[in-house]
């Protein structure tokens, strides 16, 4: 009972920051809404770091950097999924499940860094060892 308890106020810790960069970023202040989901996604805030790596994607509020641009999923990673990786230039795609085979031949083809069955600190690199320091 003690942990529920403990989730729901984390969760509610992290609602307002959210919102508010929501708001934010919906009136087109991209750089409180930066600031604000920078410093949740330093936190493990996974809305907060998607927001934050589109937006670097896009270039919104910040230069346009696909090095600070990547995906964390917590699904499979198919070749639906890499196919739009692929077309917005992602460098990097990272999932706490494995990928499918095609997944992985389309992120060689590509050049994608692939990481999967992410555990902790345990990861498996599918493609792009080579830039990755374990």
């Amino acid at each position: 009972m003690v942990l529920l308890f403990v989730g729901l106020q984390a969760a509610i810790v992290f609602a307002e920051p959210y919102d508010d960069a929501l708001s934010a970023y919906n009136r087109g202040d991209y750089t409180d809404a930066l600031q604000i989901w920078r410093s949740l996604a330093n936190q493990g805030h996974a809305r907060a770091q998607y927001n934050l790596g589109a937006m670097y994607e896009n270039g919104l509020g910040v230069a346009q950097d696909y090095a600070e641009a990547m995906i964390l999923s917590t699904g499979r990673l198919s070749s639906e999924i890499l196919s739009k990786e692929i077309a917005a230039k992602t460098p990097v795609v990272v999932s706490k499940a494995s990928p499918t085979s095609l997944a992985v031949e389309m992120a060689r083809e590509s050049g994608i860094v692939m990481i999967g069955n992410v555990r902790g600190r345990k990861f498996r690199v599918y493609i792009g060892r080579e830039y990755v320091q374990e």
